[in-house]
């Protein structure tokens, strides 16, 4: 056998499987409206499924736990001398819709067609003599739509897809098997060292393998664009309690402090994002988030030892361990401050509390002096997505991160360089931290609490990316036990 078909499902994109049957990996995807050639059927259980011809594998043409085609055959490519084209008439019918003066029917070979008087009565919407899909319905349809009525009760196999009407002719997709050169053009291009329509799994078990002596280049394998995400964390300062009604008001040791009384009579949302109390949907702090426009990422490092010295000087290294570059550390984050400097004031806020809790002027909540946590401590995950803006190429989480500067100095000015889009360089220091423990992610998601219900970067129905403005992230893997963890945003609510 050998059959052309098209997709025709309705779940974008139609998988490819390395052998016919769900239990087998998915090596790659078919787009709705796609034409593909195929060799070989099989029939598993209810289901029927299609070996492409290429050889990337099979796919799905019916399951039996649907009442359509996954993919449908549009063209039977062993079929001999396809009947020809059917001739068209480019006069126009009268408007009266009777399809008797109509030439089509007459230069149609009869044995090919329906009898005139059973296409005359579905022309006018009669059903009951005949079966088909009915275009007409009434005595005024178009030349077009008798054609397609022409086309829809003649056998169509081999023929081509009828696709409209223009100046009187009807149009039908003529298209050319070239299926048999594909065998001879992928040796060819093999030998040329130009790799297309390759998946990156196979370039990469191919690289793992074999030596690229030509340095050959391969299409979409490198990484050509990135897009990072810094999500903080909220410390939970013990500023603020509630007075029901959705209030809130300065805890008794600050009350009079004319800082934290200012900060927050001017916004309570500064003094309120350093608490548990913002909000119950998830742990982060959206502000610091979405205002950084930069992250130094610290390297990690084998600290060595040098053992061992002959006569003459040589010596040797040896590897000890990482841990010293993953503990006690620093990094800066620089942000873009808007026209009220609501980041400095975050931190100002921040820090005061740091100073006067280490000098005995507030106090931390009772639960964080009984299990012995900083309270003015949060957690910074940075996490480097490809350009698809979802697949997780790089992640590292920091623990125990505060900051250490309030970036005053920005606001130094002269008559000739005012001060405008303040940018600061914040540093923060740090417990300790880990690259790509994929148990952080785990952690990542407990922050974000809620549902799992996400937006799609791209709407394949509206054509757009949609808002920007979503609700929490949370981190979602692969199903195929591949580990590839994909950055989603929740829908808000």
């Amino acid at each position: 056998m050998r059959l052309r078909v098209k997709v025709t499902t309705k779940y974008d994109p139609l998988n490819i499987r390395s052998g016919p049957g769900t239990s087998y990996k998915v090596v790659g995807t078919l787009a709705i409206g796609t034409e593909v050639i195929v060799n070989n059927q099989k029939n598993v259980g209810s289901d029927i499924w299609y070996k492409l011809e290429d050889g990337r594998g099979w796919i799905c043409a019916k399951p039996a736990s649907v009442n359509y085609n996954y993919a449908t055959v549009i063209a039977n490519l062993e079929q001999p001398n396809p009947p020809q084209p059917v001739p068209q008439n480019t006069g126009k019918s009268s408007g009266s819709g009777n399809p008797s003066g109509h030439s089509l029917i007459n230069d149609v070979n009869k044995d090919n067609v329906i009898d005139e008087t059973i296409m005359s009565n579905m022309y006018k919407g009669n059903t009951n003599k005949a079966t088909g899909n009915v275009y007409g319905t009434n005595y005024n349809s178009t030349d077009e739509d008798y054609d397609k009525l022409m086309y829809e009760l003649t056998p169509k196999t081999g023929w081509p897809t009828y696709i409209g009407y223009e100046n009187g002719v009807g149009i039908y997709d003529y298209f050319m098997d070239y299926s048999f050169i594909q065998s001879d053009l992928k040796n060819v291009k093999e030998a040329l060292s130009i790799y297309t329509d390759i998946l990156f799994s196979d370039v990469n078990k191919m690289l793992f393998n074999n030596f690229n002596r030509f340095r050959a280049p391969f299409t979409d394998y490198t990484l050509t664009n990135t897009v990072a995400y810094i999500f903080i964390t909220r410390p939970d300062l013990n500023i603020l309690e509630p007075t029901g009604n959705n209030g809130y008001k300065l805890v008794p040791q600050f009350e009079n402090d004319p800082t934290f009384t200012f900060l927050f009579k001017h916004n309570p949302n500064i003094l309120l994002s350093l608490t548990s109390h913002f909000s119950n949907q998830h742990d982060f702090h959206p502000f610091l988030s979405n205002m950084a426009e930069s992250f130094e990422v610290s390297d990690q490092y084998i600290k060595t030892i040098e053992h061992g010295e002959t006569l003459t000087g040589y010596k040797i290294q040896y590897g000890k361990h990482n841990i010293e570059s993953k503990t006690a550390g620093k990094f800066n984050i620089t942000y873009t401050d808007d026209k009220e400097v609501t980041i400095y004031k975050i931190h100002k806020a921040w820090t005061e509390y740091i100073s006067k809790v280490y000098r005995g002027e507030a106090s931390p909540k009772r639960t964080y002096i009984e299990r012995k946590i900083l309270d003015y401590a949060c957690s910074v995950y940075y996490i480097l997505c490809a350009q698809d803006y979802e697949t997780i190429l790089f992640w590292t989480k920091y623990y125990g991160v505060f900051p250490t500067n309030e970036p005053s100095s920005v606001f130094s000015s002269s008559k000739s360089n005012p001060v405008k889009n303040p940018e600061y360089s914040i540093e923060y220091a740090y417990a300790f931290k880990e690259d790509f423990n994929p148990l952080t992610l785990c952690e990542f998601n407990m922050n974000s609490k809620g549902n799992y219900i996400y937006l799609k970067p791209f709407n394949t129905n509206t054509g757009k990316s949609g808002r920007s403005l979503t609700g929490a992230p949370f981190i979602e893997t692969s199903r195929d036990g591949n580990y590839v963890f994909k950055l989603k945003f929740r829908k808000m609510r």
